[in-house]
């Protein structure tokens, strides 16, 4: 748990996710652009690479990484400047953990998305049902993560938080990137 401790605003880092039972799901590499709102701030200039298990995508939009202390769940806000990609989204995860300069967490299916007119939509639920059973989530993270989606969505909605206003500065440097 924490946050990436001891580094400078630039440092080079690392989100790393998995599936339940540990099979990869996607890495990603970012910079650390500091701490704040319980947890650090990664972010990623337009361009960026997110290696998925099956495909390589290439994301045509700066994105800022909320990586919470605490919370179950890992936030994507998209550059507000880009008229491409969903202003919010959350993916419902175990709480992360952090070794070194790498983010790690186990994705569970469920996500959030906050759309540019504001309405605020569960995805994968099908999903989440069809997997706790599959792969034998405990009891413990279904409540978790059930949890989890309940707090997140109430502060997409109320905008408290990481999800509130105040973002923008956090854009600055990566569009200062070549």
């Amino acid at each position: 748990m924490g946050r990436m401790q001891g580094r400078n605003p630039g440092d080079s880092c690392r989100i790393v996710g998995t599936k339940w039972g540990g099979s990869a799901h996607f890495e990603m590499s970012g910079a650390f652009l500091g701490a704040g709102e319980g947890g650090s701030w990664i972010g990623m200039a337009a361009g960026w690479i997110m290696e998925r298990a099956t495909r390589t995508l290439t994301i045509p939009y700066a994105c800022v990484f909320h990586v919470p202390e605490r919370g179950g769940y890992l936030a994507r806000f998209g550059d507000p400047e880009s008229a491409v990609g969903a202003p919010v989204y959350v993916d419902i995860t175990t709480i992360p953990t952090w070794t070194g300069r790498s983010a790690h967490v186990v994705d569970l299916d469920l996500d959030l998305v906050r759309e540019r007119d504001g309405r605020v939509t569960v995805l994968d639920e099908d999903e989440f049902a069809a997997n706790s059973a599959r792969l034998d989530y405990p009891a413990e993270v279904i409540a978790a993560a059930r949890h989890s989606l309940g707090e997140v969505r109430a502060m997409i909605i109320e905008r408290a938080g990481p999800f509130g206003a105040g973002l923008t500065e956090l854009f600055a440097p990566l569009r200062a990137t070549p």
